[in-house]
C-alpha cells in the first residue's frame, strides 16, 4: 500500500506530542536533538535496522551538497544528516489552508528524521514503524545566487531541484511519498562562512546546506486564490520615526504585487531596496534618497508584476543591510 505522505512540518510538530521512537539508543548513535535542554524524560532513541554505511565524501560543491542530502536519507544516517545540515537550518513547507509557509529548526528536522529511520510509538502503540528503505531520485540541478547574499556568490548559492523525489518504504509492503513532487530549493553556504553545528568543519572547500523549501508551487497554488493586503496601515510603524537599524516591514500579509513595504533607515543618503525570488533570481531593484533618518513606505514591487509567491525585500544602505522574505498574493 502507498500513498502521499503528509508534509515534514506536520510530522515534525506531532513527533513533540509525546511520540517515543522503538527501541533503545544504540551505542554510538547520537542523542536526540535537544537532550538536556528540554527532551521529554521518556523520549530515548531508536535503534539502527541496520548498519550505518561508512561516511560519505564531504560534499565539495553546492550541488553535490543537495545530492548528499538525499544519500543520507538513503543510508538512513543521522549523523550524515547532522553533517549536512548547518546550525542555522530551517526547513520550510506549505500549508495550503492558510497559504502561508510553515518553517522547522535543524533540531525539529533531525526529529522528525530519526522517526522516520528508527520508528515511533505512542502509548505502546507503534504509531510509524522504522523504515525498512528509503530511495530518492534527484536530477535537474541549477545553481543560482543566494537572495539572502546576492553580493557573496563564492559563498552563498541556492540550488534548485526540478527532480527531488523520496520513497519511504515501510515494512507489509506499504511506501508512501516524501514530501511533494514538484521542484525543491536548496540554500548552501560554504563551510569558512556557515553557521557550524557540533563537529562540523569550517572548512572552504565543503558545502552546507542552511535552508530548504519543500512546496513552493503549492504555495503559489494557494496565493492565487487569494487577495493581497494594498495600502494597509501599520499604526505601529510612523512615517519619520527614530530608526536606530536597518529594518525592512511588510505592509500586508500576505501582500499585495505592488510591494508596500515600510524601511527603517538609521541614516540619510542613498539607499537600495531590491527584490528577490526564492530561486535567487532578481525581480526588481531601486535606488532612492533618505533625507532624513527614520521610517518611510516605498513599493518595492513597482514597475513589475509580482505573480503570487514568496519573495525576499533586501535593504541596502552604505555596508549595511537586512534581508526578510514576504509572501504576495494576486
Amino acid at each position: 500500500m502507498s500513498g502521499p505522505h503528509p508534509p515534514l512540518a506536520v510530522l515534525a510538530v506531532v513527533a513533540l506530542l509525546s511520540w517515543v521512537p522503538v527501541g533503545a539508543r544504540a551505542a554510538g548513535d547520537p542523542a536526540p536533538p535537544g537532550a538536556g535542554r528540554s527532551a521529554p524524560p521518556s523520549v530515548t532513541w531508536g535503534k539502527l535496522t541496520r548498519r550505518v554505511p561508512a561516511a560519505s565524501p564531504a560534499p565539495s560543491t553546492p550541488a553535490a551538497a543537495v545530492e548528499a542530502l538525499a544519500r543520507a536519507y538513503e543510508a538512513k544516517s543521522l549523523p550524515r544528516l547532522q553533517g549536512l545540515l548547518a546550525a542555522d537550518f530551517h526547513f520550510h513547507t506549505t500549508d495550503e489552508n492558510i497559504a502561508r509557509l510553515l518553517e522547522v529548526d535543524r533540531a525539529r528536522e533531525l526529529q522528525v528524521a530519526g522517526a522516520i529511520f528508527h520508528g515511533l510509538v505512542q502509548r505502546g502503540e507503534v504509531i510509524q514503524p522504522a523504515a525498512d528503505s528509503i530511495s530518492f531520485q534527484v536530477g535537474g540541478l541549477s545553481e543560482n545566487a543566494d537572495p539572502e547574499h546576492p553580493d557573496s556568490t563564492a559563498h552563498y548559492r541556492t540550488v534548485v531541484a526540478a527532480r527531488f523525489e523520496g520513497d519511504i518504504y515501510l515494512p507489509g509492503d506499504r511506501s508512501y511519498e516524501t514530501g511533494t513532487r514538484g521542484a525543491q530549493i536548496f540554500y548552501v553556504v560554504r563551510g569558512d562562512a556557515a553557521a557550524l553545528a557540533g563537529d562540523q568543519s569550517a572548512d572552504s572547500t565543503r558545502w552546507y546546506v542552511r535552508r530548504w523549501f519543500e512546496d513552493i508551487e503549492g504555495l503559489v497554488a494557494s496565493l492565487r486564490d487569494i487577495d493581497g493586503d494594498c495600502d494597509q496601515a501599520d499604526s505601529s510603524l510612523a512615517q519619520g520615526a527614530a530608526a536606530l537599524a536597518l529594518g525592512i516591514h511588510p505592509l500586508g500579509n500576505p501582500a499585495c504585487p505592488a510591494l508596500d513595504i515600510a524601511f527603517d533607515l538609521p541614516r540619510s543618503g542613498q539607499a537600495r531596496v531590491e527584490v528577490f525570488d526564492v530561486m535567487g533570481r532578481r525581480m526588481a531593484g531601486q535606488l532612492f534618497q533618505v533625507t532624513a533618518p527614520g521610517t518611510m513606505r516605498l513599493r518595492a514591487g513597482a514597475g513589475v508584476h509580482l505573480a503570487p509567491g514568496a519573495y525576499w525585500v533586501r535593504l541596502t544602505q552604505g555596508k549595511q543591510s537586512a534581508t526578510r522574505m514576504v509572501v504576495v498574493a494576486r
